[in-house]
């Protein structure tokens, strides 16, 4: 069965799906090789009765401009267009591989955003199975939860892959390289013990 792996990175005015907006959506697909299938990067307008919550707000103002400037380029487009040219970028992928999972780091923040824009705007259930990057990072080197990703893992485990952090693309790029190294971490660990881990 073929992977691929679509490593998804949002930013945000908020923190709760369906209240709060998203502003930014990166995403990044791979599979277990580290063989690339393609990104998408794009920014959103306001959504009609999404509110800003007042920490995330005064937490941007203590970003850096670089950071404050990717939110506004590529220019943001309405929600609905976005989602639309977002479900056509996975339709892609799916008909290249056999299962299509959601990843991001926490999955329990970036996906739900997702999940919910794209049943708002499209009614569709576009996310059916999705891989924590980092709860799986933190089970295989014992990192506190409380540590950020990038953080918590060997700097090589980034392989090479820089950029501007809270850029949604260069962070779904940044993770996407960690997600293939705990995948390959994960094969090597099981051959070296014999012992058969479970699939993702």
């Amino acid at each position: 069965m073929k992977e691929i792996y679509l490593s998804i990175d949002i930013e945000t005015l908020g923190a709760v799906a369906g209240i709060h907006p998203m502003m930014s959506l990166g995403a990044v697909a791979v599979d277990a090789e580290g063989k690339n299938y393609g990104d998408f990067h794009q920014n959103l307008d306001a959504v009609e009765g999404l509110v800003n919550d007042p920490e995330t707000m005064q937490w941007w103002k203590e970003q850096s401009i670089a950071s404050i400037s990717a939110l506004f380029k590529p220019e943001p487009r309405s929600a609905n267009d976005v989602m639309t040219d977002f479900w056509c970028f996975t339709a892609k992928l799916k008909d290249q591989c056999d299962d299509l999972i959601f990843a991001a780091a926490p999955a329990a923040f970036d996906i739900p955003f997702v999940a919910y824009y794209a049943q708002r705007f499209l009614g569709l259930k576009l996310v059916k199975r999705t891989f924590c990057i980092k709860s799986a990072a933190q089970a295989l080197l014992g990192f506190p939860a409380k540590t950020h990703l990038r953080d918590g893992v060997p700097a090589e485990w980034l392989r090479n892959v820089g950029g501007t952090l809270h850029n949604a693309l260069d962070d779904a790029r940044q993770q996407a390289a960690i997600l293939v190294s705990v995948l390959q971490y994960w094969r090597d660990k099981s051959a070296r013990s014999n012992v058969l881990l479970p699939k993702t």
